[in-house]
């Protein structure tokens, strides 16, 4: 059952930090999704922070995956604050990043933040697609802000 899929994967994972076999950022990344899988939104941003506490270098897979973890959770608070990390630790922030932030937005009303992350993008000169404005127009939309 995939519901404790996370668990199994938690302890692999723990297992293999605690052996000499080094720990990567894949390895964080498939822990990471395995958290959001089963639901679990809050392990998934343990994962994330502990990486930055390793030798293991912070990329942007594993920070998007917690962000898209966050979403399940509808946290999008969480969210916000793992994409600033980003932003502080100088990880590129790609369209999957600001997508991914604008989705757990969009899934909990907040369209005013919504707006501004698709500002930023477009500041920024991250790629915007379909999915980006998509995402806004519904955010905008559940905050009754659409005209």
């Amino acid at each position: 059952e995939q519901s404790n899929e996370w668990q199994t994967s938690l302890r692999l994972f723990s297992t293999t930090a605690q052996s000499k076999v080094e720990v990567d950022a894949l390895t964080f990344i498939v822990a990471i999704n395995a958290c959001k899988a089963g639901g679990k939104w809050e392990k998934a941003v343990q994962l994330c922070t502990m990486m930055t506490w390793t030798k293991v270098e912070p990329i942007t897979g594993a920070f998007n995956a917690a962000i898209r973890a966050c979403g399940t959770g509808a946290e999008w608070r969480s969210a916000l604050r793992l994409f600033g990390e980003m932003a502080q630790r100088k990880v590129v922030l790609d369209s999957m990043t600001f997508n991914s932030t604008i989705r757990t937005c969009e899934k909990c009303g907040e369209w005013k933040m919504a707006l501004q992350l698709l500002s930023t993008m477009l500041q920024n000169k991250v790629e915007v697609d379909t999915t980006t404005l998509n995402t806004t127009i519904s955010a905008c939309k559940k905050g009754s802000e659409w005209e």
